[in-house]
This record gives structure tokens, sequence and C-alpha cells, in this order.
């Protein structure tokens, strides 16, 4: 007989529900590449001293065999799970969890180009209920709730920052002017599209007589 000691060690904090990592995409296929990496410091809780890799199935993970790379693009259609191991590099131990990946719809804009004309209240300028132009922009406006805001700038709109405050009631400060329109749906996914404001003039018929 003889005596041995038992050892418990002690292991960081491992978060086994991580946030589904999701990427607003068009393509209707629902297919799209993943960057695995953005969801590590989710997993670790960003421990430095945890390493995470990525796999497709729970018995891989548990292997440690067939990594999958950190740039993946998905083989199931719009959702898939796929599972993780972790491993601290300080004592060895290692833990197992899944992951989901989530492919989400942006909303669908018409590209072909959009007027919105008004009757002109000088020689120049209109006054323009912005929202008039949505029916012709969003695919499907009348079934889906969105948040549309208008912009003056492609940049703002892209950042969207800087929306245009009363867009019920915009007067344009050129003629024709250029706007931008951004959408975003239930998922939070984001689209742009430009249109053009139109303000239409009075032909003046010269009096010769």
């Amino acid at each position: 007989i003889t005596p041995f000691d038992i050892e418990v060690v002690g292991t960081p904090e491992i978060n086994f529900n991580p946030e589904p990592l999701q990427i607003c995409a068009s393509d209707s296929t629902g297919v799209v590449v993943f960057d695995l990496n953005a969801s590590i410091a989710d997993i670790t809780l960003s421990n430095p001293n945890i390493v995470v890799s990525f796999h497709t199935s729970m018995a891989n993970a548990q292997s440690n065999t067939a990594t999958l790379p950190l740039s993946y693009e998905n083989t199931v259609a719009e959702f898939e799970t796929i599972y993780f191991r972790t491993e601290d590099t300080i004592n060895g131990c290692s833990f197992t969890g899944s992951l989901d990946l989530q492919v989400l719809e942006i909303p669908e804009l018409n590209n072909e180009a959009a007027v919105l004309s008004e009757c002109a209240v000088d020689s120049t300028t209109a006054v323009f209920d912005l929202s008039a132009i949505e029916p012709l922009l969003i695919e499907n406006s009348n079934n889906t709730n969105f948040d549309v805001r208008y912009f003056l700038n492609e940049a703002d709109a892209l950042s969207n920052t800087n929306p245009i405050g009363s867009p019920n009631s915009f007067t344009n400060t050129t003629n024709p002017q250029q706007l931008w329109l951004g959408v975003a749906n239930s998922n939070n996914c984001y689209a742009i599209a430009s249109f053009e404001l139109n303000a239409l003039t009075s032909t003046v018929i010269a009096d010769d007589g």
C-alpha cells in the first residue's frame, strides 16, 4: 500500500452558450463565409490563455480532429450548428460546446433608378414626402416592418448617421437632387439605395404680342 495525491486543478470559466454568429447577406443561397474568430472572445470570456478550435461534430471536437478553418463557409443553408473545443494552455484542461451560425436576409431593394417628382413651388424647389419612394425601392414594403431613414449622401447612408430630420416635408436644394434611403429589417440587417428628387417646373410661354 502506498499513498498518492489527488489534485483538483482550477479551470477558468468558459461560455458554453455563446451568441449565435450572424451574417446579413443578400445571397439567396444562404451560404456565406463566416469569420469564426469573431466568436472566440465570447467563448473564452476574453481569456488569452484559452485556445479554441472549431469542428463540424461533437465527436471531432472531443477528439480534437478535423479542425475547421477560421474562415468557414457553412455547408447547411441559413442555419448550421458547429462545435468548439477549448484548451487551457496553462493546465491542459479542455471543454466542448456548440455555436450556431445564422445567415440573415438583408432588405431587398430595387436597384433600378427611382424618381420622386413633385410640382415646384417656385422655379427650382418643391416639398417632398420622401416616404412616397418606399414602394418603388423596398420589395414587399407592405408586408414587412422596416426602419427607414433618408440621407443627403452615400457616406451618411452607409454609416447610418445624420438622417434627414423631417422626411415628410423635405425641400430640395438642387434640381434634380440625389438622396439615399437606408432600410433595416427585423433582423437588424441593413441596406441602402439611391433615388432622385425632381421638382417639376412649369414652362414659361413668351408673350410676343
